[in-house]
């Protein structure tokens, strides 16, 4: 199969898309198939055609927008997406996001004939609410990503969660293509006992660790609430919080008790989630949440609420903890019972740990595979 997947963000960038665009393109590859990515970029130099892990990598212009500066929109570029389809033999186009670049590409893969299928992965309509200069046009933006993924043959959501909300909205030809982790790179082997040592009083603190991007739609506002209340009741408690964004500074400022590591990744990141003993995850918006596959994965003790990732995932008191979606006491109470009943930590990580071990992204790329079989 010849593939072209078209995505607005790619390597370098680091975030869930990306994560999951990136493994399933590599382990793609690994299976034999000609694969191409068409993602933006910035005019830092880079080639504008090259080849990365036995990927061909297509380049076009991007834009930004003060939403989430740092990101770049690719221009709907229909006649440059059109001549690497025919230059390369495509078979199938994959869209990741919806965005201009990705609207170029529906309307080219239309045009040549090409089946088309498409990703959700991100709940653009829900996250511009938190975005005054365009929140009045919430209504309008989830009306134009339901006509878009209607216009495709296949519609790919991470979750189950996912799926029944879009089918019960309008949304049509839905297939859930779950996310999956390398177990083998974020394992509770990675714990630093120098790393806790930086972070904690002393080795029976507890480190409460955040991922994710720093910005209003992730409810980091929810976390701190939680952290200022058991730190109320014990201070042998701590809170890291890794990544970068727009409210990383004013958070930071608001909190200077609270470690900020900033981006990371790679080992790093590993690292850290091995570290830490509780997973907080308290977004109202993701589509699923790489983050808490990775940090149960690392064997970490996951709070959050029931939707998402955390519904796929989490059976309560299990593996990990449940909250009622939006129910912010009982989220700050269940994390503070955690905090303070660690007889019932053993159990719960390793549960965690066994239930990522099957996730592996050879397997979602071989669910992916069949998927776009079905509509060639």
């Amino acid at each position: 199969m010849k593939l072209a997947i078209v995505t607005q963000t790619f390597w370098p960038e680091f975030n869930g898309v990306v994560t999951a665009i990136g493994n399933i393109a590599c382990e793609m590859s690994k299976r034999g198939h000609d694969v191409c990515v068409i993602h933006p970029y910035n005019d830092t130099g880079q080639k504008q055609e090259s080849e990365e892990n036995s990927i061909k990598l297509f380049r076009v212009h991007g834009f930004t927008l003060p939403i989430y500066p740092g990101f770049y929109y690719g221009l709907p570029v229909y006649h440059s997406i059109k001549k690497i389809c025919r230059k390369n033999n495509i078979d199938v186009i994959h869209i990741a996001t919806e965005c201009p670049l990705g609207l170029a590409a529906l309307f080219a893969a239309r045009n040549l004939k090409i089946p088309v299928s498409s990703s959700f992965h991100t709940n653009f309509h829900s996250f511009v609410k938190f975005y005054s200069f365009v929140r009045k046009l919430s209504s309008l933006i989830f009306n134009y990503l339901k006509w878009f993924h209607n216009q495709t043959d296949i519609t790919l959501v991470p979750s189950v969660t996912s799926k029944n909300i879009l089918e019960e909205r309008g949304f049509v030809n839905l297939s859930i293509l779950a996310r999956g982790v390398d177990t083998t790179f974020f394992t509770p082997d990675r714990c630093s006992k120098k790393l806790r040592e930086k972070w904690a009083e002393t080795s029976k603190s507890v480190v409460i660790l955040c991922v994710g991007r720093i910005a209003p739609e992730k409810n980091f506002e929810l976390a701190f609430k939680a952290y200022r209340k058991i730190k109320s009741e014990t201070t042998d408690v701590q809170l890291v919080v890794v990544g970068d964004g727009p409210l990383l500074n004013t958070l930071r400022h608001k909190n200077p008790d609270v470690i900020f590591t900033g981006k990371l990744r790679g080992e790093p990141l590993a690292e850290c989630y091995a570290s830490a003993d509780i997973f907080i995850f308290s977004s109202k918006t993701d589509t699923f949440g790489n983050v808490v596959a990775e940090a149960m994965a690392s064997g970490l003790i996951v709070v959050g609420y029931d939707y998402a990732s955390i519904r796929d995932l989490v059976e309560n008191e299990h593996n990990g903890y449940a909250i009622p979606f939006d129910n912010e006491h009982e989220f700050i109470q269940t994390l503070n019972k955690v905090v303070q009943e660690k007889v019932s930590w053993p159990g719960i990580r390793e549960n965690a740990r066994k239930t990522c071990v099957n996730m592996d992204w050879g397997k979602i790329a071989c669910q992916f595979e069949n998927y776009l079989f079905s509509v060639q």
